[in-house]
């Protein structure tokens, strides 16, 4: 088997999962195939892994399933991933990084062996010593969908709720935004749900303002609101000067997107108020 086949087979193999198909599940499967799962059950048979498939979907669900490294042994048939899972199980939801070892016969997998581990990673002794380390970060336009346009309102309000600053705003007052020139990133995950959004507001020659970034709080720490702001000012390239205003607890991350600080005053107007 080529690497092309075996990469297909795997991506029939998860997408079996994330949209609950037995049928495609079972037809990845050898007779014999032999399934260690990363919580320790074993499935000796196509059999036994039909039943387990039936009875963790009753209750649960894998909302993705993410590639975040492939590498095939042509000479063995022997495929090594490793993978993001998320679902939801049995109402609450959980996310790990893993990996998993699969060897391949006349096109079906015989042997699954997955192991787990956690996705949120520190480094102790490296923070000691004051080094940044820098995680692995998923190739964010294969697994996720990338828009430049405006999302639906109702996703958009959900992602706000999240925040401090703008989860008071409604759905009429996001809809009257829409037909603005504002320059907007929306990314979706496997299920077309939205789960992160940035803007820049501008004249489109002079000055901008970078706004609104957001990532939901179950795809944090990915590299995903750094791949917004990189995006956003792709497309702002021609414009002169763009400003942002942020917390101190984010300035770290506004400088790793290119952004300094600015040596003058800031100030504010706010609506239906008294000016000094």
């Amino acid at each position: 088997m080529e690497k092309k086949e075996a990469k297909t087979l795997l991506e029939k193999y998860i997408d079996s999962w994330t949209n609950q198909d037995i049928k495609r599940f079972l037809s990845c499967l050898s007779d014999t195939i032999n399934y260690s799962e990363c919580y320790g059950p074993i499935y000796r048979s196509k059999s036994s892994c039909e039943r387990w498939f039936n009875e963790w979907n009753k209750e649960s669900k894998a909302n993705q399933w993410i590639i975040t490294d492939f590498a095939f042994d042509e000479q063995n048939n022997k495929i090594a991933f490793e993978w993001l899972f998320e679902c939801n199980y049995k109402g609450e939801i959980a996310r790990f990084n893993g990996s998993s070892f699969m060897t391949i016969s006349n096109g079906l997998f015989t042997s699954i062996n997955e192991y787990k581990t956690e996705s949120t990673h520190y480094y102790p002794y490296e923070a000691e010593d004051n080094v940044i380390i820098k995680q692995k970060r998923l190739d964010i336009s294969s697994a996720y969908k990338v828009e430049y346009t405006w999302p639906n309102v109702n996703g958009l309000l959900l992602l706000l709720s999240q925040t401090s600053w703008a989860n008071k705003r409604t759905y009429d007052e996001i809809s009257s935004l829409i037909d603005t020139s504002d320059i907007v990133v929306s990314i979706f995950d496997l299920n077309n749900h939205l789960i992160g959004f940035g803007r820049i507001i501008s004249d489109g020659k002079y000055r901008g303002l970078l706004d609104d970034i957001i990532v939901d709080e179950k795809h944090r720490s990915m590299g995903i609101g750094k791949y917004i702001v990189d995006k956003l000012l792709e497309k702002a390239d021609n414009i002169e000067e763009i400003f942002l205003n942020t917390g101190k607890e984010h300035q770290g991350f506004y400088e790793n997107c290119g952004f300094t600080l600015f040596n003058g005053i800031t100030m504010v107007r706010k609506l239906n108020e008294n000016s000094a």
